[in-house]
């Protein structure tokens, strides 16, 4: 197809919102060749900006040789710190616009700039009106910034004769720094106008670049407006790239003959394959907006001819059904054929996860386990399978109850207690999150139990890339995912549900099974949830049926976890010689979907999946050459003469002190090098005293002298009958050592007699407020007696000391009135000993700021303070007077909880917190612009504090959420673009 018919719109420039005119004279220029220049295949070409070079002009058509001039795809790449960038540009024709494509389109250029989530944001577009001395003007909506990095695209239907780009007086334009060495190759697409660019309304919106920003990675388009006809030549040019894979889209140039694929298609792979053995190549099919049209002879052609290389042996080829490539709603088209806005970005996401499979391979699901692994002899069979399986990225392992309800937290925990046992002896305790369960089974359909499990889940989910799903196996009561649902509704389509439960009789669905009626209600609404859903119905598993004589041949003796096992089914069935192991077949049907029959069953209007048939025998073969294998491990690098030293993160708070649960960390370097830790020890999330629990949580510290390798024992730093929480910890400059903290206890001072006792989480609780207890001999020693500083506020955040000796202190506290949360500072002029009055920080209308303050002081002297809030926003707040009054709350620009504030040494500034998972964020311009964010580690519970160390590396503290929940260290290296991690 041939785009034609091109007239000249006379047009006003376009510019970056809002719009404005460039002065020439006002602006230095610099010639675009001399910045990256990405999306060109060659070096040497005739034109700066041609795309095929002429040592092709004999092997293409004149079509071809001729639309290589047009400039569609090429980009270039730049990095600025100035509040706006100018562009002018020429072109090679005068014909700017077509009949149905803008001229932003065919003549114009867009500007996009990563954003500080890592993303690529459009900022503008350039509107041509002549041919000659285009101008056009973006100013980016965050005003300047250093290390702003930008790409311009090119026309699309036109050639770019020349290519300026400038900045003001005093501003720099500089070379970016490389791609990522793994994102470096670039994707090589060849095909029609379709993949030439037409009819995008602006060149960014072309689906080869919008499918370029997805992946992070250049796209060189050598589309050819009626000219991707994959005559034989063309492929000795393309055989002359290296990219990490080819797409050919080239059947709307091409007619229906199955002869013609045959020919074309294996020469041209077999062309490429001399030159590259194992380059992917990807053939898409033939795209209609009418679905009944699909698939096309020309589709089943170039199908044919693909397959019959494959048998062939010819490996790396895939094979993409243009069926739901563009959508069959009509507003993917300009005419039938060229794509819309709309479509375009449609085919991009629709080819997105299979470019990504075919040059990373395929990703392996993240898998979630929700089991009750203390109720039955099969839930550590099953997770064992899971955990050793090289197809699956175990994301996380949480506890569920079963039984009566006044048994049901007792069961949790004995869940949990086990689930630590299992990841223990396979060294997994500190790799793989592990939060507790729900203590009680919901109390209505739409009620839901909120816990460690709930919110782990919904933060796994919603961290899920674009069209992949976190796959949930649930082995018992439903009580957990059925909660993550309906606290975050948003989550249904983020993943997918495999339990084991139901029946299956006389294709009826019913919940006469065990895990099922463990919690009706958790039942009911996953069912009518909307979730992807599927079932391993006990009736099913009528002869699922596994020996011990067959356990013992296989584990007995082996030690660690296959011994657990067995010893496991000895204490819990020691007089039978066959069980049922229900939760096997559960991974067994998804690990091996060869081996059980899955039927889709139609439920009171909702429809989930059935497994009605496994292979009993295959299953039980295929279980026990799996569990053959060695324990996972750490994966290992190539055999070199220096043994592997481990980046993880380590474990610095267990010990008989610490209790069982272990959260909320801070840390502080002393004046005598040490460095002092102090973190919140106690049963769970929250510890009321009880009478087997008389203190409640408590306060707990451990100390490194040297620079975090290893640590002390934890030892108690605070604790009263009280659930002391949340410590932070301050060395003033006379030596003292301050630590402040909250607690927790049951509103009327009343406690149960057992943490078992399921009332616990029903008490009504209150706050005491902000506490501080101090040390004069480095944290050895410490006040008997705490001393209460403000009722009615709380705090999360240390006390930060100004040059001139004033203390500041963030603080929170909630407001009866509005039901919203307070953000505020307090100030001491004397070190601490007494405080000034709290001064709210003003949020925006309808805005709680409702948790962690951190302040930290600026090079102008102004003070900063970081703010979470009810969304997952987080804003921040400037004072011009030390704390006195504060600026109204403004969004800093990204998602944050828990902030923590540390100035480096070479004058950068670390802000540490949670969401996305446990993250940081950096900023260069004393807070002014942030990059990041880098993660630090996937657990969700955060909290972090950072102390920079000797050698300038970064030490980070922080905790991992759940029933075992523990305090880790990592330790790092900031890099311009990125962390590097250390070991320890």
């Amino acid at each position: 197809m041939r785009l034609s018919y091109r007239i000249a719109l006379a047009l006003v420039v376009g510019c970056g919102l809002p719009s404005a005119r460039a002065s020439a004279d006002e602006v230095q220029w610099r010639d675009a060749t001399s910045f990256e220049v990405e999306g060109k295949g060659w070096a040497k070409t005739a034109g700066p900006f041609d795309r095929l070079p002429d040592s092709a002009r004999s092997k293409v058509s004149s079509t071809a040789w001729d639309l290589s001039k047009e400039t569609s795809g090429i980009c270039i790449r730049f990095v600025t710190d100035a509040a706006a960038v100018s562009v002018r540009w020429s072109l090679t024709s005068a014909s700017l616009a077509m009949p149905h494509m803008a001229a932003t389109g065919v003549s114009g250029v867009d500007l996009y700039a990563r954003s500080d989530d890592g993303k690529w944001r459009f900022v503008g577009n350039g509107r041509p009106h002549k041919q000659d001395g285009n101008l056009g003007k973006f100013e980016f909506p965050g005003g300047a910034k250093a290390g702003r990095e930008c790409l311009l695209y090119l026309p699309v239907y036109n050639g770019t004769k020349s290519l300026e780009i400038g900045v003001p007086p005093g501003a720099h334009l500089e070379m970016p720094p490389p791609r990522p060495e793994a994102l470096r190759k670039p994707i090589v697409v060849y095909g029609t106008s379709i993949a030439q660019g037409g009819c995008a309304s602006r060149p960014g919106m072309v689906w080869t670049a919008i499918l370029g920003r997805m992946l992070d990675r250049p796209v060189i388009n050598l589309g050819f407006s009626s000219a991707g006809t994959m005559e034989p030549p063309v492929a000795e040019p393309l055989a002359e790239l290296d990219p990490a894979a080819y797409v050919i889209d080239c059947i709307w140039n091409m007619s229906d003959d199955p002869a013609l694929y045959m020919d074309h298609v294996s020469r041209l792979v077999h062309t490429i394959r001399k030159a590259h053995p194992i380059t992917p190549i990807i053939f898409v099919g033939q795209s209609l907006m009418r679905p009944e049209a699909h698939p096309t002879k020309s589709t089943l052609g170039q199908e044919a001819a693909v397959l019959s290389l494959r048998k062939e042996g010819v490996k790396g080829l895939f094979l993409v059904p243009g069926t739901n490539l563009i959508g069959d709603d009509g507003e993917a088209t300009v005419d039938g054929v060229h794509l819309t806005d709309i479509g375009m970005d449609r085919q991009a996401r629709a080819l997105l996860p299979i470019v990504k499979e075919a040059v990373s391979g395929p990703t392996k699901p993240q898998v979630y386990i929700d089991a009750d692994t203390g109720n039955e002899v099969d839930d550590p069979f099953a997770i064992y399978r899971a955990l050793v399986a090289p197809e699956f990225h175990v994301v996380g392992l949480t506890s569920a109850g079963w039984g009566k309800t006044a048994d049901f937290p007792t069961n949790t925990r004995t869940s949990q207690k086990m689930n630590e046992e299992v990841l223990g002896l396979l060294k997994l305790e500190d790799r793989i999150p592990h939060p507790i369960g729900a203590l009680n089974p919901m109390p209505a359909v739409s009620t839901p139990v909120d816990s460690p499990a709930a919110r782990d889940i919904i933060a796994k989910a919603k961290a899920m890339p674009n069209g992949q799903k976190l796959q949930v196996f649930v082995l018992g009561c439903y009580t957990n995912v059925a909660s993550a649902l309906l606290l975050d509704p948003s989550i249904k389509d983020k993943m997918a549900v495999h339990v084991m439960g139901f029946r299956y009789d006389d294709k009826r669905l019913t919940p006469n099974e065990f895990n099922t009626l463990g919690d009706l209600h958790a039942a009911a609404h996953l069912l009518k949830s909307g979730v992807e859903l599927k079932a391993m119905v006990n009736s099913t598993l009528g002869q699922f049926q596994w020996s011990k004589a067959e356990v013992d041949a296989h584990f007995k003796g082996k030690g660690g976890v296959r011994d657990f096992q067995v010893k496991r089914w000895e204490s819990h069935a020691p007089n039978d010689r066959n069980r049922t192991l229900w939760d096997i077949a559960v991974f067994e049907a998804v690990l091996r979907p060869e081996l059980a029959t899955l039927t889709e069953v139609v439920h009171d209007g909702s429809k989930l999946h059935v497994w009605t048939h496994v292979d009993v025998k295959g299953m039980q073969a295929d279980y026990w050459e799996a569990t053959k294998a060695t324990e996972p491990t750490p994966a290992t690098g190539a055999v070199s003469a220096k043994p592997q030293v481990s980046t993880d993160p380590i474990v610095i708070s267990k010990g008989k002190e610490a209790y069982w649960y272990q959260a909320f960390p801070d840390a502080c370097r002393l004046k005598n090098g040490d460095i002092l830790a102090a973190f919140y020890a106690g049963y769970t999330h929250v510890s009321l005293a009880a009478d087997d629990f008389p203190l409640g949580g408590r306060l707990c510290m451990v100390r490194s002298s040297d620079e975090g390798h290893t640590w002390s024992e934890p030892a108690v730093l605070f604790d009263d009958a009280d659930d002391n929480r949340d410590p932070h910890l301050a060395q003033l400059d006379d030596g003292t050592l301050i630590c402040t903290f909250f607690s927790t206890a049951e509103k009327n001072q009343t406690r149960l007699k057992t943490i078992k006792d399921p009332k616990l989480f029903e008490q009504v609780r209150k706050d005491t407020g902000v506490q501080i207890v101090t040390s004069r001999d480095n944290g050895k020693t410490w006040d008997k007696k705490p001393r209460s500083l403000f009722s009615d506020w709380v705090c999360s955040a240390p006390v930060r000391q100004l040059p001139n000796g004033v203390c500041v202190l963030g603080l929170y506290r909630g407001d009866d009135v509005t039901g919203l949360s307070i953000a505020g500072t307090a100030r001491s002029t004397d070190r601490g000993r007494t405080w000034e009055p709290p001064v709210a920080i003003k949020a925006p209308p309808g805005v709680g700021l409702n948790a962690e303050t951190d302040v930290i002081r600026l090079a102008d002297g102004r003070l900063y303070a970081a703010l979470r809030s009810f969304t997952d926003d987080m804003y921040f707040a400037i004072s011009d007077d030390e704390a006195k009054s504060w600026s109204e709350a403004k969004k800093a620009g990204f998602p944050a909880h828990a902030p923590h504030l540390n100035r480096l040494s070479d004058g950068s500034i670390i802000l540490g917190h949670r969401l996305p998972k446990t993250s940081i964020h950096v900023s260069g311009d004393d807070a002014k612009t942030w990059r990041g964010p880098y993660l630090i580690d996937s657990c969700i519970g955060a909290y972090p504090a950072t102390v920079e160390l000797k050698d300038h590396s970064i030490l980070i503290i922080y905790y991992t959420e759940g029933g075992g929940s523990a305090i880790r260290a990592r330790r790092f290296n900031l890099k311009p673009d990125g962390i590097e991690f250390l070991p320890l």
